[in-house]
């Protein structure tokens, strides 16, 4: 029997399963690395399996994913800068664009009855260990973008550590960063937790409050690469002739 048989066997992950690929068929591709991760895009679901305590949940997880792009979650994946910084948007954007997923879906993870530290793989147990040295090396100089980066973490839905920890780690993070800096991370904290409590599919306009707050501009992100029209702009508008990076 294999993984993914296995793993089935759960009747929530099933119906998951089967509730998934009625809208885009389901190929499983066998990884080796420590992550699973999917794709959802032209009709087709793609999971690839990675190392795991418990298969059944990482499966649930990346069909969870599939589940909201196949609702009608787009993402924002394309960018076009006209500044260096705006280079920076790319891992900012895709850190953004899975940890909302994350705390959209969540609950219902849990409610599955799989545990908080399921939700990820084995390999994050020592995620809080490095946010605290990344963090240390930070201060109140330090961009708000780096911050931004291990707020992420600190938020982030389940995992290996306990609220006493999670707790520590926030401190940890609002001690190292300037007055401003805690305020900017206070205000893009309540834009992911205002969109993940709601029910719009269209994080659109959380993006593009979060990236601004961050302090980002002259940047063009979109949903494809039909530019200007599938995106939108954070500053102002600008001609793909002007743009340095695209």
């Amino acid at each position: 029997m294999t993984t993914i048989e296995e793993a089935r066997k759960l009747p929530a992950v099933d119906q998951l399963y089967q509730s998934v690929e009625k809208i885009t068929p389901v190929e499983i591709v066998e990884g080796t690395g420590d992550y699973w991760g999917s794709s959802t895009a032209n009709g087709q679901t793609t999971i690839t399996t990675g190392k795991s305590n418990n298969p059944a949940a990482s499966l649930f997880h990346e069909l969870l994913h599939a589940e909201m792009k196949n609702s009608g979650y787009a993402q924002y994946i394309y960018v076009v800068t006209t500044n260096d910084l705006g280079k920076n948007v790319t891992p900012i954007l895709e850190a953004l664009d899975n940890e909302l997923q994350h705390h959209r879906f969540y609950p219902k993870f849990v409610t599955a009855g799989f545990r908080p530290d399921e939700f990820y793989s084995p390999k994050d147990k020592s995620t809080f260990r490095k946010t605290r040295e990344e963090l240390r090396k930070m201060g109140p100089r330090t961009a708000p973008q780096a911050f931004f980066l291990n707020l992420l973490t600190v938020i982030a839905p389940g995992g290996f550590g306990s609220d006493e920890d999670r707790t520590k780690l926030r401190f940890l993070l609002d001690a190292r960063c300037g007055a401003t800096t805690k305020e900017i991370m206070a205000d893009v904290e309540a834009e992911i937790e205002s969109w993940a409590k709601s029910e719009t599919l269209d994080h659109g306009p959380t993006i593009k409050a979060v990236l601004e707050r961050l302090g980002f501009n002259g940047v063009w992100v979109g949903k494809s690469k039909s530019f200007p029209n599938d995106g939108f702009f954070i500053g102002q508008a600008f001609d793909l002739a002007d743009a340095i990076h695209v």
